[in-house]
C-alpha cells in the first residue's frame, strides 16, 4: 500500500500487547487482495474465508504460526469480522503468489482492556481463561502486607493443553523466600 504489493511475498509480524490488554485490528478505507475463485473461475464474494489459496492476510491469536486462527482474508471489500487477539500476541502473515497483485490493505490496531482477564478487588486474585501465553504479575508488596496475604492465580486452559509455570523474583521485601 499504496502501490501494488510484490509477487511471491511472505511477510510475518508479531505484535505484543501490554499485560492485561487484547489487540484489536481495524481495517481502513482500502482492502484489495486477490480473491478466491470457484472451480468455474468465478470470484468468491466474501472477504472472510479460510479458503484464500492465492493471496491473503492471516491473523492468529498468539505469537506462533500454529496459534489459533482468527481469520484469513482476501477479496475486494473490508473484512467485517472482529479481529481480536486475546492472548496478548497477534501473529500476522501476508502471503502473495506469483500471479495477480493488488494494492493490499491499510490497517491499524489498538490495545483494549482484556475481556478474558477477571481481576478481583485484590491484585493477588487474578483469573486467566484460555490465553495461549502470557504472564501473571503481582505488584510490589509493602512491608505491612508481607506474611499477611494469600495469592491465588487461576489458569484455565483448553483440554489437552499444557501449562508451564516459572516463578521469578521470589524474594519479598523482608528477605524471606516464597515457597510453593
Amino acid at each position: 500500500y499504496p502501490n501494488l504489493y510484490p509477487p511471491n511475498m511472505e511477510c510475518v509480524r508479531v505484535i505484543q500487547a501490554s499485560p492485561g490488554f487484547d489487540l484489536l485490528v481495524h481495517f481502513h478505507h482500502l482492502f484489495e487482495i486477490e480473491s478466491s475463485y470457484t472451480a468455474a473461475g468465478k470470484t468468491v464474494a466474501s472477504a472472510v474465508t479460510s479458503d484464500c489459496p492465492n493471496d491473503f492476510v492471516e491473523f492468529r491469536d498468539g505469537r506462533y504460526g500454529f496459534s489459533p486462527l482468527i481469520g484469513r482474508f482476501c477479496g475486494m471489500s473490508l473484512p467485517k469480522a472482529e479481529i481480536r487477539a486475546r492472548s496478548g500476541f497477534l501473529w500476522i502473515r501476508f502471503h502473495s503468489d506469483e500471479l495477480l497483485q493488488y494494492k493490499g490493505f491499510f490497517a491499524s490496531y489498538d490495545m483494549v482492556r482484556a475481556t478474558d482477564r477477571k481481576s478481583n478487588q485484590h491484585d493477588c486474585q487474578i483469573e486467566y481463561r484460555h490465553a495461549l501465553d502470557g504472564y501473571v504479575e503481582t505488584k510490589a508488596l509493602t512491608n505491612d502486607l508481607v506474611g499477611a496475604i494469600s495469592s491465588d492465580k487461576v489458569v484455565l486452559t483448553r483440554e489437552g493443553s499444557q501449562v508451564e509455570v516459572a516463578i521469578r523474583n521470589e524474594t519479598y521485601i523482608t528477605g524471606r523466600v516464597f515457597g510453593c
